[in-house]
């Protein structure tokens, strides 16, 4: 149950520490609607915070919080077997034809997993669709703990209030996503090009279209009801689906149906999938430690200011005896250590633009013989079309090759021989995409980035 508390009570929640904040953001009518819940870590009361549509409005205020975002239309693979007693690793090896969709190769996917009560759950997004979905949000500084595979967190919620298998049709403005929902976890996973105008305008070739995708969803298992998140649509579409029960969302108190997935996102678990990229998961950890040290940082910081005050205080009334002292014994000998000042200075400087002349040729004569290393990372088959080295500090570089290769598996060879060179680390594709030459001819178009 979730509380609808007062505003002081929402105020409290907010400052004590002992709250954990979670932010769900998911697709609505409007545009991205949010709910913000707080937690308490240990009697596990929940608070609603806030809840609306312009989630824009609200960055800076969710920014720091553990914000839980929508896959929405990514492609994913979902898998859901019994391990039966075997090794989660040794089964992630032995069975790469599940986790992998067919036509992708391993490096152009990402893939997370997780073991709950002997099964194992691993789902899988196209890295080129994930980064597509990472720059829509990342324009608004959002900063995200985890992005979940569609409806996995609303199946969990609707599973509370539905005690028998059922199918979740999640239907968007441009597309549906179906899910087959047992013993409380989503099972399976399919996308749908029926859309909202598509099914209200033709509701008899959306049923026609969807009746053999909900029973390859199922697969031998038999689900009789359908949850539909717009019951708008139900009349119209549910005399075409025979043999299935539509019914609308169950009813959350205080909450609209369109709001329901952004709760469920809220309502973040422990073990829901991470996709979010490592540094941005350190970056929003970090705030959120902050936030529990908040009040203690700023009773210390008072503490510290008030103490280098009085310092200060003290120690400019004693210089200011001790300067004038110092003056009346040095004032014989002035111009004797004005005049070795000097002479030091024009040292120092001499100095200075000696170690900035190594400096430079020492840089140099790096990149020259990276250039030349280079030669040898690119395979038969690769073409540079780009190679770009610029200084991230005073000590290191940062390279980038833009190139085109006449296949995929070429690219892990460029990556892994550039990591063999020695002073190049940590190389990593940037992107791959399919193209073509002037002449017709398909190749691969990549970028690669490393530290030297």
């Amino acid at each position: 149950m979730i509380e609808q508390p007062s505003p002081i009570k929402r105020l409290y929640a907010l400052v004590n520490p002992r709250f954990e904040l979670h932010t769900g953001i998911a697709r609505s009518v409007k545009g991205f609607g949010y709910v913000t819940i707080a937690r308490h870590t240990k009697s596990g009361t929940t608070l609603l915070v806030s809840q609306g549509d312009d989630v824009t409005a609200h960055r800076t205020f969710i920014k720091p919080l553990a914000t839980h975002i929508a896959l929405d239309n990514t492609p994913v693979k979902l898998t859901a077997t019994a391990l039966q007693g075997q090794d989660a690793d040794a089964w992630i090896d032995q069975h790469e034809d599940k986790i992998i969709p067919v036509g992708m190769s391993a490096d152009q996917v990402r893939n997370e997993w997780e073991v709950d009560n002997d099964t194992i759950y691993a789902a899988t997004v196209a890295d080129s669709r994930l980064d597509a979905f990472n720059r829509q949000f990342n324009h608004n500084s959002f900063l995200f703990t985890s992005v979940n595979v569609p409806l996995r967190d609303l199946a969990t919620l609707y599973a509370e209030y539905v005690n028998e298998p059922f199918i979740l049709w999640s239907v968007l403005h441009d597309h549906s996503i179906l899910g087959y929902v047992h013993s409380g976890t989503l099972r399976n996973l399919l996308h749908f090009w029926a859309g909202h105008d598509d099914i209200s305008n033709d509701p008899v070739a959306a049923a026609a279209h969807c009746l053999p995708m909900l029973r390859s969803l199922c697969r031998q298992e038999r689900a009789g009801t359908i949850i539909i998140n717009k019951p708008v649509l139900l009349d119209k579409v549910a005399p075409h689906l025979e043999g299935y029960a539509l019914k609308p969302p169950p009813e959350i108190r205080g909450f609209r149906p369109e709001r329901h997935e952004a709760l469920a996102l809220a309502l973040h678990r422990k073990s829901t999938l991470d996709f979010a990229t490592f540094e941005q998961a350190q970056q929003t950890a970090t705030l959120l430690d902050s936030r529990k040290s908040a009040l203690f940082t700023a009773i210390s910081l008072a503490g510290v200011l008030a103490g280098c005050a009085l310092l200060i205080l003290l120690s400019s009334v004693g210089i200011s005896i001790y300067q004038q002292h110092t003056d009346a014994r040095v004032a014989p000998v002035r111009s004797q250590i004005e005049e070795v000042n000097a002479q030091q200075a024009r040292l120092d400087s001499l100095q200075a633009q000696f170690q900035e002349f190594m400096a430079v040729a020492s840089r140099e004569s790096k990149v020259t013989a990276l250039l030349s290393e280079l030669q040898t990372a690119l395979p038969d088959g690769v073409w540079t079309d780009r190679v770009e080295i610029m200084e991230s500090d005073p000590t290191s570089w940062n390279i980038t090759i833009s190139a085109l290769a006449t296949s995929s598996s070429m690219i892990s060879t460029v990556i892994r021989n550039l990591n063999a060179i020695p002073d190049v680390s940590d190389a990593k594709m940037l992107y791959s995409e399919l193209s073509k030459t002037d002449r017709g001819k398909r190749v691969m178009k990549f970028r690669i980035t490393g530290d030297i």
